[in-house]
């Protein structure tokens, strides 16, 4: 408005976008959107988005001259989708790995009311279908980690990496036992996290709805979820390969401020966030200073002697 810019003008401006880009906006957008660093992640937001509607997952820096071609064990990182489902946590981080191909899985499993162990499965299948051969890295953030125990269970030959990642064989996720305005509480508290530390986030009320709706769902199939002790990683000295999963967990110094009447307060005291009862060689380590510089550079290190 400070240039001059009224109603029709935001209109044409929005209808031009839309043209150019392939992609619908509503002169609405023109405000919800007020730069362009805000109206870039939207639109990348979108991209993916699309990307996913015949497959559920995207990939991020891939390093193939085919895209016929499977992927190798040094370079590639499989992504579990945190609460929420959305791939949009882990695009900010494979900006800061470029030599490696992240491929990071959706989850939008709240509308058919999808079980988390039938996902993992599902998740199982393709990683394998795209890298054949093992070991295989996982990352996993926040409640992606029960996913990634369950995959890591599955393919029984892999490093897992947790984010802050919360354990499987929590009862205490169950919507059944929470205040359901600490859902959106959650929600809103995870948004700004996530601005905070620059991740791509697209503030719009119907997605947060959708987000909140997905995270109740995730809570209530993480808490029917139960699983083995994960196998420690053994290596073979015949092979020089190893079976098992190697476990680390990479947290912030301290306990986020801003998380009280969240879903994950009760588990804030706690440095292997339920994992003590599911890995009894889990590696836990502190990432100095909580930035993600300090987590990247944790991340290859792990990578490069684990591979």
């Amino acid at each position: 408005m400070d240039f001059g810019i009224d109603s029709i003008q935001a209109v044409q401006v929005m209808l031009e976008l839309s043209e150019r880009s392939g992609q619908k906006f509503t002169p609405t957008d023109f405000f919800n959107f007020p730069s362009i660093r805000s109206l870039a992640a939207a639109m990348s937001a979108r991209t993916l988005t699309q990307a996913m509607v015949s497959k559920p997952y995207v990939i991020l820096n891939d390093s193939r001259d085919s895209p016929n071609k499977t992927f190798e064990s040094s370079n590639t990182i499989f992504c579990m989708p945190p609460g929420g489902g959305h791939v949009f946590a882990y695009v900010h981080l494979a900006e800061h790995l470029r030599s490696k191909t992240l491929i990071a899985f959706e989850n939008q499993s709240a509308k058919q009311k999808l079980p988390m162990d039938l996902l993992a499965k599902n998740f199982t299948k393709i990683i394998r279908e795209l890298q054949p051969i093992g070991p295989w890295h996982l990352l996993a953030y926040s409640l992606g980690g029960v996913f990634g125990a369950l995959v890591a269970q599955e393919l029984g030959q892999c490093n897992l990496i947790l984010v802050d990642g919360l354990a499987p064989n929590q009862s205490q996720y169950s919507a059944l036992e929470i205040n359901k305005m600490s859902f959106q509480t959650t929600a809103t508290v995870g948004r700004r996290m996530a601005v905070e530390s620059g991740q791509l986030v697209v503030e719009d009320d119907l997605a947060a709805e959708e987000v909140e709706a997905q995270i109740a769902w995730d809570l209530f199939s993480a808490s029917q979820i139960q699983t083995d002790i994960l196998k420690p990683a053994r290596r073979d000295k015949e092979s020089g390969s190893f079976k098992g999963t190697y476990v680390v967990q990479l947290r912030a110094p301290n306990s986020e401020d801003g998380m009280k009447g969240t879903l994950l307060e009760m588990l804030q005291d706690d440095p292997l966030l339920g994992w003590a009862g599911v890995c009894h060689e889990l590696q836990s380590k502190i990432i100095t200073g909580g930035t993600l510089v300090s987590l990247v550079r944790r991340m290859q290190k792990i990578l490069l002697q684990k591979s």
